[in-house]
């Protein structure tokens, strides 16, 4: 059995001005979801750079860092997982509202049998 790659094409059924607002909407979120993902990675740097370590630091203190940089990663790690759900939710929308699947293209016995169908249905 072989596989064809799936091709997909913007639908034709959305007219043009459905079309450029479920564009714009879409817009709307990557731009959203940029600012998150850029609040993310001023949030990692921040982090990565807030606690310096120096040898004389006393083991209490080295603990209290810890503690906070686990909690920061945590709440690090929880606001990525949110990012990764709405991108996932948006990719799903997108693949609903504006792309259908092309039919996979026909394999040469497919052809042939339909071939012979379509002489056998005309008038001789």
């Amino acid at each position: 059995m072989e596989v064809y790659p799936i091709t997909f094409t913007l639908m034709t059924v959305l007219n043009n001005e459905e079309a450029l607002l479920t564009i714009d909407h879409f817009q709307n979120e990557i731009d959203y979801l940029f600012y998150e993902w850029n609040t993310i990675h001023v949030v990692l740097d921040s982090i990565r750079n807030a606690f310096t370590v120096n040898r004389n630091e006393s083991e209490e203190h080295l603990d209290e860092v810890d503690r906070e940089l686990s909690i920061a990663y945590d709440d690090l790690m929880s606001q990525v997982r949110h990012l990764e759900r709405r991108l996932k939710k948006m990719t799903n929308e997108i693949n609903q509202k504006l792309i259908v699947p092309s039919p996979p293209p026909q394999q040469p016995q497919q052809q042939q049998q339909q071939q012979r169908d379509r002489r056998s249905l005309t008038p001789r």
